[in-house]
This record gives C-alpha cells, sequence and structure tokens, in this order.
C-alpha cells in the first residue's frame, strides 16, 4: 500500500532587514500562517535551527514547535533540522516528550550534525568531534525514545539512569540528515 503524498512547508522564522518588523509581530503572523496553512491542506509545518544569523533564522526549534501545536490540531510538527551536537540528548528527548505531548502525538524530529564552525564554537563543541558527538547522541536519545532506562559511559556523555517521564504519546520518528557516507550508516541504523 502506498501512503498518499503529502505537502509541508518550511518555516524559518526570519525577519531580514529591508522588510524587518517587531519580533513578537513577526513571529505571530508566521503563526498565523502555519494554521491557515493547515486549513488549506499541508500536512507539515518544519522548523530548521540555526544560531545567530543577522535575519534572526529560527535558533530554538522546540520552542517553535510548541507554539505551532498551541496553534494546530492535526498539521504535523517536526524540526527540519535540529543541530544535535548542540544539545544535551536527555535534555533534549525530556523536551520532545513533553512536545509530543502537548501535541497529540503529532512530533517528527529530523536532526543533523550541521555545517557551521560559528555555531559549534558558540556552543563549546569542537567542530572536528560533532560527528561522534551525534553517534553518541543518537544512541541515547533512540534508547529514551524507546523507553528504555538509559546508562551510557562513551567519551562524550556520561549518563546513569535516564528513562521519559512522562513518555512520549508515539515513538517519535527520527529523521536524519546529511551529505557524508556516515549519514547513511545513521539513518540505517537509527532513522525512520
Amino acid at each position: 500500500m502506498t501512503a498518499p503524498l503529502t505537502f509541508g512547508y518550511l518555516y524559518d522564522f526570519r525577519n531580514p532587514a529591508p522588510w524587518d518588523k517587531p519580533w513578537s509581530k513577526r513571529y505571530h503572523e508566521i503563526l498565523d500562517v502555519i494554521a491557515w496553512s493547515e486549513q488549506a491542506g499541508f500536512s507539515e509545518a518544519w522548523i530548521p535551527e540555526h544560531h545567530m544569523a543577522n535575519d534572526g533564522y529560527m535558533p530554538s526549534p522546540l520552542i517553535a514547535m510548541s507554539a505551532i501545536a498551541a496553534k494546530t490540531t492535526k498539521i504535523r510538527i517536526g524540526s527540519g533540522i535540529a543541530l544535535a551536537p548542540l544539545h544535551n540528548p536527555v535534555r533534549f528527548a525530556t523536551d520532545c516528550a513533553v512536545l509530543d505531548i502537548f501535541s497529540e502525538g503529532r512530533i517528527d524530529i529530523g536532526l543533523a550534525i550541521g555545517y557551521r564552525k560559528r555555531e559549534t564554537a558558540a556552543f563549546g563543541v569542537d567542530f572536528t568531534k560533532r560527528g561522534k558527538i551525534f553517534d553518541e547522541w543518537l544512541q541515547i536519545v533512540s534508547g529514551l525514545f524507546a523507553g528504555e532506562t538509559v546508562n551510557h559511559d562513551g567519551t562524550h556523555f556520561q549518563i546513569s539512569g535516564a528513562k521519559l517521564m512522562p513518555p512520549p504519546q508515539q515513538r517519535i520518528p527520527l529523521y536524519i540528515g546529511g551529505f557524508a557516507d556516515k549519514s547513511v550508516e545513521r539513518v540505517i541504523r537509527y532513522g525512520d
């Protein structure tokens, strides 16, 4: 059986200088467009993550996704993508679980390692180690999303007795992006 073709849109919440508006106004206008897109038949809203962009490219996708969940009822809401190495895996999984509950099981999570050195530098993450960080991160988050109690003694994370409580409403799908061969390995191992 073939799944139906669906349409979604990526909302980056940018506020470029030539059309600059107060941030609150810009954000609320975008939320209104997303609510309208649900009524118009779009099935997904995707929120990317970048930091320190002059036009305000969305730096906090999970917070934006929470606002979208409050303004919609059926559209799926996804990070497209979240920069995994910049997040603590237990905090990220916990926030996703709560967001999934608020959205009544409408969350999809897209992840990648990122490519901007200034972002990793600002977060104190070694750019050359972001792939290895991501590999450990995926082990931890995948286990948490599967309902496991996670203990992890790795190079980048030491986790003891982590468990999602409350658990997400669904097994949150993980979509993994990237351009390197290693990305395909991650997709095969962890991706949906």
